[in-house]
């Protein structure tokens, strides 16, 4: 619905604005004030004379710089940019390929990330296995170095590691998997543990005589 802007100068409050369809932010930075409502930004300076409006489906809120530069959040495009010189730059940051996050665990200033998951139910996401591991500002993903070796693998959930070199993921019926210097290493399931793991790993430990 529409939206009043109010003010208040210390002393009364009178209406500046109305009829602002579906008000979305309020800022003011650098003596500008930002009004983003529904599809539409519009800045203004500290007068409140109108600098500028233009049409923005996605953004949620913004701020100028000392430089004059626009800097807008969007929900949908990322980072954005409007200045002068150009109408709108996208900057999307360096992330993984996908948002499917179930667990993290730094292991020696290298972020973990488990792609996986399950129900409350125990059912599976059934999302094929991979790691994605943020290190000196930079991400990289298991799957990509490792070629196929996890093609036939589903759902990490969890993490465990003693060493800087090597750290174990458990799968949801699949396993756990060692990754050597970045590398799977092998893959601990039924066949190869004398029937001891059944596949479904929940979560997994060392303890102080590093057993796993």
């Amino acid at each position: 619905g529409n939206s009043l802007l109010n003010r208040y100068n210390s002393v009364s409050w009178d209406t500046l604005y109305t009829s602002l369809e579906y008000m979305r932010s309020l800022s003011v930075s650098e003596e500008k004030l930002v009004i983003i409502k529904a599809n539409t930004v519009c800045t203004f300076n500290s007068k409140l004379k109108k600098i500028k409006e233009f049409n923005s489906m996605y953004a949620q809120h913004a701020l100028y710089d000392k430089e004059g530069n626009l800097w807008l959040a969007s929900s949908i495009e990322g980072l954005l940019l409007n200045n002068a010189q150009t109408f709108k730059t996208v900057i999307l940051p360096n992330g993984p390929s996908d948002n499917f996050v179930f667990d993290i665990m730094n292991n020696n200033e290298t972020m973990l990330i488990a792609r996986g998951g399950y129900s409350f139910t125990g059912d599976n996401a059934y999302l094929r296995a991979n790691v994605y591991e943020f290190c000196n500002e930079s991400w990289k993903s298991l799957s990509t170095t490792n070629n196929n070796s996890l093609e036939s693998l589903r759902d990490v959930v969890c993490f465990a590691s003693n060493s800087k070199n090597t750290y174990y993921a458990g799968t949801w019926g699949w396993g756990l998997i060692e990754v050597t210097n970045g590398v799977v290493s092998r893959v601990y399931n039924n066949s190869n543990t004398n029937g001891v793991l059944d596949g479904f790993v929940s979560g997994c430990t060392f303890d102080n005589d590093g057993n796993l």
